[in-house]
């Protein structure tokens, strides 16, 4: 049938069509059966990626594109950071000095931006950014530490 997005029967009516769709009709919440917390986990993941990314266009406003993906960078430094506090994940000595000489590098490396600038006004909007930019990559880093703390929890068994 044209301009059918269901499945063989059609669909949307019940007939039997696709009982994948995102209705859930047979396979629970978008085709996947979920529970109650799960879709709660999933809703708090889609709010902080939603703040994070409202953080991160105002960073790269204030900040510049060059300078936000610096403090970008350090992502994978608050991911290893709130996997060790959330998930309880074991940190190597040589992985916990990296984190230290990654932070440090990024530390300097947007201070020597922020104080470089010329006037006041202006870097106080750096200033700005660099605070945006930086509660975005937390925030983005948090959502993927939820992230995988949900997918690693075991499904539950499909309804019938």
């Amino acid at each position: 049938s044209s301009g059918s997005v269901s499945g063989s029967g059609g669909g949307g009516s019940g007939d039997g069509g696709d009982e994948r769709g995102i209705s859930g009709r047979g396979g629970g919440w978008c085709g996947l059966n979920l529970t109650t917390k799960q879709k709660r986990d999933i809703a708090i993941i889609t709010v902080i990626e939603t703040l994070a990314y409202l953080c991160a266009v105002r960073g790269i406003y204030y900040a510049g594109s060059g300078l936000y993906q610096v403090i970008y960078a350090s992502v994978v430094i608050w991911i290893a950071l709130l996997s060790y506090y959330f998930m309880n994940t074991r940190l190597t000595s040589r992985q916990w000095i990296a984190i230290c000489i990654c932070s440090v590098g990024v530390a300097c490396s947007s201070l020597g931006s922020t104080l470089g600038t010329a006037s006041d006004s202006h870097r106080g909007k750096v200033v700005l950014g660099v605070v945006f930019t930086l509660l975005c990559t937390v925030l983005f880093a948090m959502s993927y530490v939820l992230a995988d703390k949900l997918f690693k929890q075991p499904s539950p068994p499909p309804s019938s």
